[in-house]
C-alpha cells in the first residue's frame, strides 16, 4: 500500500487501491453525468450523487493511465501473484503499441470520453494478468488439435521450433502426441484414466513484474476508429490498454516426457514470442519483444535427480531412433558380405594380436618419418542444418554413397565402430551442411559430389544434394623444431575410464596434465590415420583453459573444453579430434596472429602451474 500522502496523487483512485475494482464498479457508482457550458463551452462532467466537487470524465481516467506508477503494486504483483520455487517462469516485454486484454467484457458509459472496452484484471490484486487459461489455450492454438485444414503446417511448425531449440529427432517428432500430453495429461488413449493430475502440465496466470516508463507506469488508453459509414465523420472508441515495454512474467509448472521440461519451456517461449497473445494481435497488439531463452536463469528451478534421470533416459531413446537407420543398414550389409576389413577382424578373433591387426587395417600408406603430404577437402552444401541433425546428416550421406564405404560412417558392422580418426567430418558452417574430408577421405567424397544433382532422404523427408562452397588444399604432417599453437572448441577429452580418473583428481595442476595426456593421445591415433609416424615425443602444453561445460553427444552428457595449447606437430586446419570429432566437437584451428590480450573468462595455465 503507498503511503497516506500519496494517495492524493492518485485523484479517484484515492478510495481503495484495487484498480480492477475501480474500472469496473466504482466507474459506475455513485455517479451521476451533466453537462455544464454553453455552446462550444459545453462539456461533459461527473458529479457524484448527493453532491460534492464535480471530477471532469478526462481526470478520471487519467487515474487509470497516469497516476499508476508500478512502484506501488510491485510486491503486491510479487507477493500475491508470482508462484514459489516449483514453478518455472521467463520474462518477456511488450512491444509498441501494447497490449490488450479482456475486449470481450462489458464495459460501456454512453459519453465520448469514456473507455467502450473491457479490459481483464485479477480478481484479487486488482491488476492486469493474462490468465494461465489463455496462455494455454493461445499456445494450443498453435498445434494441429482436431483442424484438419491446417493440421499439415502446424506440425511442420512445432517440428521446425523443436528443432531449432535443439530437440533430437524433431523431424520425425509426433506432434499430435506431443500436444496430448502437454495439453490432456497423457501420451495415449489408455493412460488417460490412470495420469494423476499431479503429472499434468500447468499453466498459470502471467504477471507484470516491471515497467520501463517514467515513473513505472504500465497502464494507457488508445482507440480505434470504425468507419461505419463512408461520407459520415467516425466515432472513437477509446480503451485502455497495457503500455509498450512492459513486462510480464510466464509461470508453469511443467514435466519431462517426450521433451524435456526445458525443451517445453523453450517451445512456450518460442510460440509466445511469434505470436503474441490478447486481443486484436492482428493489428499489432499483444506482440513481446524478441528474447533469448536462458535456461540457467534462476527462475527455471534446478532439476530433480529423477528429473535428471527422465531427461538423460529421454535424449539416449532419441539418439537412439536417429541412428537405428544407419545401423539397421549397416546390419544388412554385413549379413550379405564382409569387405576386406572385416575379413582381417575376423582374422584377430582367430588369436592373432589385436594392435598388429589394427594397424594392418586403418595403415594403408607405408610409416615414414618424412613428413606426410595431404589433400583436405571443405564442402558446404545448400542443405540447411543444425548441430542436433548431425548423426542424420551423416547416416543420409553415409547412405547415398555407399554404406561399403566405411570412412562415411565409421562403423565396421552394426555393432562396432573403428577405432581409427574418422577421415570424413560433418560440422554445420553458417547454419548449412558440411562435409571436411583428409587423407583418403577426400577420394571418397569427391565421389560423392559426382552424385549432385540427385536426391536423398532425410528424418524421413527428401532433399537434394546440391554444393554451396567447395575447398581443396595441398598440406604437410610433421613434427616442428618449434611449438605450434592451437584453438580448440568444444573438444570432448575423456571416455568413460579417464573420466572416472577426472572426477578422482582433485587438484587442478593434475587435472590439466590429465587433458593434456588425452590431446596427446588423440593426435598420435590421428597422426597413425594419416600413415605418418611421429618421430619425437610429442610435447603437448595447455596455455589457456577458456571455458568447460557440459554436452550431450550420442545420447551421453560429456564434460567439454574451449581451450588453446601448443605441439611441436604441423596440422591442418579445421580438422577435429577427441570423442565425437566426426559430429562437430573438437575443431581446432592454428592461431594466426600474436596476442597480448587476455579475456577475461581465461584461465592462465601457466600461473596455475606455478600456484601447484
Amino acid at each position: 500500500m503507498p503511503p497516506a500522502c500519496a494517495t492524493t496523487k492518485h485523484n479517484i483512485m484515492s478510495n481503495t487501491f484495487n484498480i480492477g475494482y475501480k474500472y469496473n464498479v466504482e466507474y459506475y457508482r455513485d455517479i451521476t453525468a451533466c453537462f455544464e457550458g454553453e455552446g462550444k463551452e459545453k462539456k461533459l462532467v461527473i458529479k457524484k450523487k448527493g453532491g460534492g466537487k464535480p471530477t471532469h470524465l478526462k481526470e478520471f481516467n487519467d487515474s487509470f493511465t497516469k497516476n499508476n506508477e508500478f512502484k506501488y503494486y510491485k510486491k503486491l504483483s510479487e507477493n500475491c501473484l508470482g508462484l514459489d520455487s516449483h514453478a518455472d517462469s521467463f520474462a518477456l516485454t511488450t512491444t509498441y503499441p501494447g497490449l490488450v486484454l479482456g475486449t470481450g467484457y462489458e464495459h460501456e458509459l454512453k459519453t465520448d470520453e469514456a473507455f467502450k472496452l473491457g479490459f481483464f484484471f485479477d480478481y484479487t490484486t486488482g491488476l492486469p494478468v493474462i490468465p494461465g487459461s489463455s496462455v494455454k489455450g493461445l499456445l494450443r492454438s498453435m498445434f494441429p488439435g482436431g483442424s484438419e485444414e491446417k493440421a499439415a503446417a502446424k506440425i511442420e511448425l512445432i517440428r521446425a521450433l523443436l528443432g531449432s531449440i535443439g530437440v533430437e529427432g524433431a523431424e520425425n517428432m509426433d506432434v499430435g502426441k506431443l500436444e496430448k500430453e502437454i495439453f490432456e495429461g497423457y501420451r495415449n488413449d489408455e493412460d488417460k484414466q490412470n495420469l494423476s493430475t499431479d503429472k499434468w502440465d500447468i499453466f498459470h496466470d502471467a504477471y507484470i513484474e516491471s515497467s520501463a516508463h517514467t515513473g513505472g507506469t504500465f497502464l494507457g488508453d488508445d482507440y480505434i476508429t470504425p468507419h461505419k459509414e463512408a461520407l459520415k465523420n467516425p466515432i472513437p472508441l477509446k480503451f485502455l490498454k497495457v503500455l509498450p515495454n512492459v513486462t510480464f512474467r510466464f509461470q508453469f509448472d511443467v514435466k519431462n516426457g517426450s521433451i524435456t521440461r526445458k525443451q517445453k519451456l523453450q517451445l512456450f517461449h518460442a510460440i509466445l514470442t511469434m505470436v503474441g497473445a490478447g486481443a486484436k494481435t492482428n493489428v499489432g497488439y499483444g506482440q513481446f519483444a524478441e528474447s533469448i531463452f536462458d535456461s540457467e536463469s534462476k527462475h527455471i528451478r534446478p532439476e530433480t535427480e529423477q528429473e535428471k534421470r527422465e531427461a538423460e533416459q529421454a535424449d539416449r531413446k532419441a539418439s537412439a531412433e536417429g541412428e537405428q537407420h544407419v545401423l539397421a543398414a549397416l546390419a544388412a550389409k554385413s549379413n550379405n558380405s564382409r569387405s576386406e576389413n572385416n575379413s582381417t577382424i575376423k582374422q584377430s578373433a582367430e588369436g592373432k594380436n589385436n594392435k598388429t591387426i589394427r594397424a594392418a587395417k586403418t595403415i594403408k600408406h607405408s610409416n615414414t618419418h618424412a613428413p606426410q603430404h595431404l589433400n583436405t577437402i571443405s564442402v558446404t552444401l545448400q542443405l540447411p542444418l543444425r548441430d542436433h541433425q548431425l548423426r542424420q546428416f551423416r547416416g543420409a550421406m553415409a547412405e547415398l554413397a555407399g554404406w561399403e564405404n566405411q570412412h562415411f560412417h565409421n562403423h565396421i558392422d552394426a555393432g562396432r565402430t573403428t577405432r581409427q580418426a574418422p577421415l570424413i567430418q560433418y560440422r554445420t558452417v553458417d547454419g548449412r551442411a558440411s562435409i571436411y574430408a583428409i587423407g583418403e577421405g577426400v577420394e571418397q567424397v569427391r565421389g560423392l559430389l559426382r552424385k549432385t544433382g540427385q536426391d536423398f532422404t532425410m528424418g524421413g523427408r527428401s532433399y537434394t544434394l546440391r554444393i554451396r562452397d567447395l575447398h581443396e588444399r595441398d598440406l604437410r604432417v610433421c613434427t616442428t623444431p618449434q611449438p605450434v599453437k592451437y584453438k580448440i572448441n568444444s573438444y570432448l577429452p575423456f571416455n568413460k575410464a579417464n573420466f572416472e580418473q577426472w572426477k578422482q583428481t582433485e587438484n587442478l595442476t593434475d587435472r590439466i596434465a590429465l587433458i593434456e595426456r588425452n590431446i596427446t593421445g588423440h593426435l598420435l591415433g590421428l597422426c597413425q590415420t594419416l600413415g605418418y609416424h611421429v618421430p619425437d615425443r610429442l610435447q603437448v602444453r595447455i596455455s589457456d583453459l577458456q571455458n568447460s561445460y557440459t554436452l550431450s553427444c550420442f545420447g551421453v552428457p560429456h564434460i567439454a573444453f574451449d581451450l588453446s595449447y601448443t605441439v611441436n606437430l604441423q596440422l591442418p586446419d579445421h580438422i577435429a579430434i577427441g570423442k565425437g570429432g566426426s559430429l562437430g566437437f573438437g575443431i581446432q584451428q592454428q592461431y594466426k596472429t600474436k596476442t597480448n590480450r587476455k579475456s577475461k573468462r581465461q584461465l592462465r595455465v601457466s600461473e596455475l602451474r606455478v600456484a601447484g
